[in-house]
């Protein structure tokens, strides 16, 4: 009887392993912006490298998230678009009627940084987020949208 008890804990102890292990996975939206795709899925949105454009659907009025992993600054200028527009035409998202004005070309993030970027896409009635990343040697991650804590670029 013993052995069985035993036995029955053991197993029972590494299912509670393996579930809570499981649950750590998962996610809220409310989950702050990180690099770890088990914290956060914008993290696993968008790597960027180099001197590059890359335009991703953009859900809600929040800001852009740019995550700066490289050893240089770098100089980023976002655009809005539409997906009904085929003509690839990228507009200005730095005002809007009622919201004022933001800084949004050649915006610097610096090395080893995270910062959140004003625009106004989806105020603009804009579905799209162009952002384009302006130094070679430089990487890191960037969301369209975003939640946290981060100081503005802008």
């Amino acid at each position: 009887m013993n052995k069985i008890l035993r036995k029955l804990t053991v197993f029972t102890a590494a299912a509670i392993l393996t579930i809570s292990s499981v649950a750590t996975f998962t996610t809220s939206a409310t989950a702050p912006d990180s690099n770890d795709p088990s914290l956060n899925p914008n993290a696993r949105d968008t790597y960027w490298y180099g001197s590059h454009r890359f335009t991703r659907v953009k859900t809600n009025d929040t800001s852009l998230y740019i995550n700066n992993t490289s050893d240089y600054y770098v100089s980023v200028s976002v655009y809005g678009a539409e997906t009904s527009d085929s003509s690839n035409i990228y507009y200005d998202v730095s005002s809007a009627p009622g919201y004022g004005s933001v800084q949004t070309l050649n915006v610097v993030i610096p090395a080893h940084a995270e910062r959140f970027v004003k625009q106004f896409i989806n105020e603009k009635g804009m579905d799209l987020a162009s952002v384009w990343f302006k130094e070679s040697g430089t990487h890191g991650y960037w969301s369209p949208d975003s939640v946290g804590s981060y100081p503005y670029a802008n």
